[in-house]
């Protein structure tokens, strides 16, 4: 039989209203009298806060949805479904109160009106701005950020012992698993991103501009010199392992390859700019929605925006996706991926990008290749991007 709350929902959003008062603040530094909820919440009790998510995830934040059943006497149920299953559902017309997601859903949720605006103001700066927008649509946030993954410089510290500049990299050596036709420009992005240039809206960027020629001729002359095509991941980690290279290109996905020995000396640093402007990694970011629907907006809030945002519940789930947590927490080598996200630029997902990837990764790597003008491939590329978007 399950659990009915006493109170009514109304009595309980009344008593979370912010007052004048200096405000108490919970374990997690949330205000205690924090409306977590932009939606009038019914007045009927709640019996259950049903949630969709892998099965990784909901094993990962047991604890933590015991010690929330506990302390409001509600009930939450976890359906293990992965995130295509979710999706499909989703698109379907159905969804529970609470759901786990990804940040290149939200623009077709939002549109579709299948989810809630949430109040991550509350979250302050413990998550990331760059991570909050990934969820963000016309200003307002639809997600609670739990777990990114994005590229850094995984270092030796013994070889290399504070942010170093691309000069650093050059001399100690970088690492990075390229194909040998179609390149990488997911991981080879932060430093394109550094010439100004930006694919978070692929369908009016101009990539015909003197810095786009700019980062062509870098990588035909500088970047054929640091970057190998012949150099898969296996080689990468070879080369890491023991300490032949400095420096890894490369996301938390490969922190288990490394080995115990050098574990201890591993320093995470950001991406440095060979352009005039920052380089920005490209991040993929998951999170909880809450949904449009939800049968009580306050305790479904509540969960996401509280409990599911505690260093120790994102910690559990993104070691449970290899992932990284939006917020600091104890894990030191994690926590250094996290300070590096701050420029990031959420992945973008578009049928558009879809067909762009493989034409930037081929040009990329025959500007690596450099056997011919800069110029001239760049060029190539231009009129077949142009081509792709129909112009």
């Amino acid at each position: 039989m399950k659990t009915k709350i006493v109170s009514s929902v109304a009595a309980i959003a009344l008593s979370l209203t912010i007052s004048g008062c200096q405000a108490e603040t919970t374990d997690s530094g949330l205000p205690e009298e924090f409306d977590f909820t932009e939606t009038e919440p019914e007045s009927e009790p709640i019996q259950v806060v049903s949630i969709w998510a892998p099965s990784a995830i909901s094993n990962a934040l047991e604890g933590v949805v015991s010690e929330f059943e506990q302390e409001y006497g509600v009930n939450v149920q976890f359906s293990g479904i992965e995130l295509a299953d979710i999706q499909s559902r989703l698109q379907a017309g159905s969804s529970p109160d609470v759901f786990f997601g990804s940040h290149a859903w939200t623009s077709d949720l939002v549109q579709a009106g299948t989810v809630a605006k949430l109040n991550t103001g509350v979250l302050g700066p413990a998550v990331p701005d760059s991570l909050k927008n990934a969820f963000a649509v016309e200003g307002s946030t639809y997600a609670v950020p739990i777990s990114e993954q994005h590229v850094a410089l995984v270092c030796n510290s013994e070889l290399v012992d504070e942010q170093p500049d691309f000069a650093v990299l050059q001399e100690v050596g970088l690492g990075v698993g390229l194909d040998p036709q179609l390149g990488d420009p997911y991981h080879l992005y932060p430093f394109m991103s550094s010439f100004g240039i930006n694919l978070e809206n692929p369908e009016e960027v101009d990539l015909g501009t003197d810095e786009g020629f700019a980062f062509a001729n870098w990588l035909t002359t500088t970047g054929s010199e640091v970057f190998d095509l012949e150099s898969d991941y296996a080689t990468v980690l070879n080369d890491f392992n023991s300490a032949e290279i400095g420096c890894w290109l490369t996301g938390p996905w490969a922190l288990s390859s490394i080995s115990e020995q050098l574990r201890e000396s591993l320093a995470v640093y950001s991406v440095p700019a060979v352009g005039n402007a920052e380089a920005s990694p490209l991040v993929d970011v998951t999170g909880f929605f809450v949904s449009a629907t939800s049968d009580d907006p306050v305790y479904a809030n509540r969960l996401v925006l509280e409990y599911f945002s505690s260093p120790s519940s994102q910690l559990a789930v993104a070691r449970a996706l290899t992932g990284i947590p939006a917020v600091q927490t104890e894990d030191e080598i994690l926590s250094q991926f996290a300070s590096t996200v701050e420029n990031a630029t959420p992945t973008p997902v578009s049928p558009l990008m879809d067909q762009l990837w493989p034409l930037l990764g081929s040009t990329q790597a025959e500007l690596i290749r450099s056997e011919r003008s800069s110029v001239e491939i760049w060029a190539e590329f231009l009129a077949s991007f142009e081509s792709l978007r129909g112009n």
